[in-house]
């Protein structure tokens, strides 16, 4: 078999690995598993992306990646090691909304490669796919991620004609998309990769503070929801009442998620805002 033919079996086996890896994040028992098969088969598929000779061929664009990777694992391996469990939704945000924005970025230029020539109707489909899923992801990412560091209040953001405006520019973007299709326009893409990033922004802005960890499972990988529920799971089993400096509140399963901060605990479901918070173990656990 020649080099491209085992290239691109390990490309199906990556794919099937991943999938796999999808299965396994869906219970917390098996999610380390899981994200340990995704990095595997992710790590594969570069390795032998490395190994086709139309890569190895361009030195400049090959030594520009690596130097890119280097970078890129140099700031997020730290960060992964560092950041508290408190703050991981943050960082998946962050991380998942970086994907996004490379996704984007990345069928725009296969896009921009393509000309002049007339790509085929596939390839413009999976580059529009890229743009509009990568775009809305980076957006929407950025906007959870700053409501969850409260870089940005936490409140929902509304304004009138909410609804109206999100469907005009989700109906824009499918015009524009049907348009790129028939016209193979690098402008058109552009307009389609702006109108997305607005659609990622809209689409999250009004959702609040103590709702944004739900939003971001839209944007983040499943392993996150797993740990969530555990995380949840384990705060009720251990808390009986949750005190706040102005009053009490009896604990209830549709109680959000408390995040534990400098000793205490915290949580803006109730009141709506920040909120310190004391939680009393139960009598047979005292």
């Amino acid at each position: 078999m020649t080099i491209q033919t085992w290239i691109d079996l390990v490309y199906l086996l990556a794919a099937v690995g991943f999938i796999v890896a999808l299965k396994g994040l869906s219970s917390p028992k098996q999610a380390r598993n899981g994200n340990l098969l995704g990095a595997a088969a992710a790590t594969l598929a570069v390795g032998f992306t490395f190994a086709d000779p139309a890569v190895r061929a361009h030195g400049l664009n090959l030594g520009l990646t690596l130097v890119a990777m280097v970078i890129g694992a140099s700031i997020a391996v730290p960060a992964a090691r560092m950041v508290k469990m408190t703050a991981m939704p943050q960082m998946v945000a962050i991380f998942n909304g970086v994907g996004g924005g490379a996704a984007a970025l990345i069928s725009i230029v296969a896009f921009v490669i393509d000309q002049p020539g007339k790509p085929a109707l596939y390839r413009i489909a999976e580059v529009l796919f890229g743009v509009l899923v990568g775009c809305v992801s980076f957006a929407g990412s950025a906007i959870a991620f700053a409501k969850l560091q409260e870089l940005m209040p936490g409140r929902p953001v509304t304004y009138p004609g909410q609804q109206a405006i999100n469907a005009v520019v989700g109906a824009t973007i499918l015009g524009l998309i049907v348009a790129t299709l028939a016209t193979d326009s690098i402008p058109l893409l552009a307009i389609t990769a702006v109108l997305s990033l607005v659609l990622g922004a809209i689409f999250t802005l009004p959702i609040g503070g103590a709702d944004m960890q739900r939003a971001s499972r839209m944007f983040a990988p499943d392993s996150l929801n797993t740990r969530e529920r555990s995380s949840s799971r384990r705060w009720r089993s251990h808390a009986s009442i949750c005190i706040s400096t102005t009053n009490a509140v009896d604990w209830s399963p549709s109680q959000e998620t408390l995040v534990k901060r400098s000793g205490s605990l915290r949580s803006s479901a109730t009141l709506g805002q920040s909120s310190r918070w004391i939680v009393i173990p139960r009598p047979s656990e005292m």
